[in-house]
């Protein structure tokens, strides 16, 4: 998957995937929608190509959206919701520099399957979004095999922790594998999107920590039916506290901790 880069814009009037300015005013009666919801519907297009460079979510406030569009608060927060309920756009609560944001991903390939609520279908307008939007979709896309290497090396560290569990207690486990959920995938998808964002620059905190964890769930502290949602819960601020914590405490065991005994953990890559 691609990686964050810097928010600059390099884009060139007439690069084929930009459209002139003086086209908006022609693009207008293509809509089917309102004012403020044509506004704010281009203004993430906009920004998911600027700011996300297409394959990643980006950060901003409903301040600032409402000071860059003019929509009111309480009418952007009701149209996003919309947009939100339709399946095309990914909200979420999120934090960077320690300062609260709202972050948000357009997916276009879902998109392309809901853009005919918003744009007339056979205008012009209607058939260049369409052709940009299955052009970049492919780019959005996470492959199942980036998902399944997470939940393979969380199996790994969770089947390393069950194995020393056993060998130091009467009371045996049997083997368990973890589910990979519909809800657990897209928790994964939305780590692997957001993690930049939450300064998890690399998954060194995210194996660690499950080995906490795990040991959580073997020593029953956390019961779970979905050991990955749970994990990857976010709170109100985007932060995932439950692989922030786990790390902290994993890092710090008198003994068996990933740092001097990666094997015994199984942060050590299959």
């Amino acid at each position: 998957m691609a990686k964050i880069q810097k928010n600059n814009d390099n884009s060139k009037s007439g690069d084929g995937d930009s459209l002139l300015l003086s086209t908006f005013f022609k693009m207008v009666p293509d809509y089917c929608v309102g004012e403020s919801k044509r506004t704010l519907f281009d203004y993430l297009l906009y920004k998911q190509h600027c700011l996300g460079k297409d394959v990643n979510s980006f950060n901003i406030s409903i301040n600032r959206i409402y000071e860059e569009t003019g929509i009111k608060k309480t009418k952007t927060k009701k149209i996003l919701y919309e947009f939100e309920s339709a399946g095309w756009l990914k909200v979420s609560k999120g934090s960077f520099l320690n300062n609260p944001h709202t972050n948000l991903f357009v997916d276009y390939a879902v998109l392309t399957n809901h853009l005919d609520k918003y744009i007339k279908t056979g205008t012009p307008t209607y058939d260049y979004f369409i052709k940009i939007m299955q052009k970049y979709a492919d780019i959005q896309t996470i492959n199942e095999e980036e998902i399944n290497e997470i939940r393979d090396r969380l199996q790994t560290v969770f089947d390393a922790r069950f194995s020393l569990y056993n060998e130091h207690h009467t009371k045996k486990y049997q083997h368990k594998m973890i589910p990979l959920t519909p809800g657990g995938k897209e928790k994964i998808m939305q780590y692997l999107r957001d993690k930049w964002c939450y300064q998890l620059n690399s998954d060194d905190k995210l194996y660690k920590g499950f080995v906490a964890f795990s040991d959580a769930i073997l020593y029953k502290k956390i019961e779970t039916k979905d050991p990955i949602i749970t994990y990857l819960w976010k709170d109100d601020s985007g932060h995932y506290v439950n692989v922030q914590n786990n790390y902290n405490t994993a890092v710090t065991y008198d003994y068996f901790n990933p740092e001097e005994y990666p094997d015994e953990c199984g942060i050590n890559p299959p």
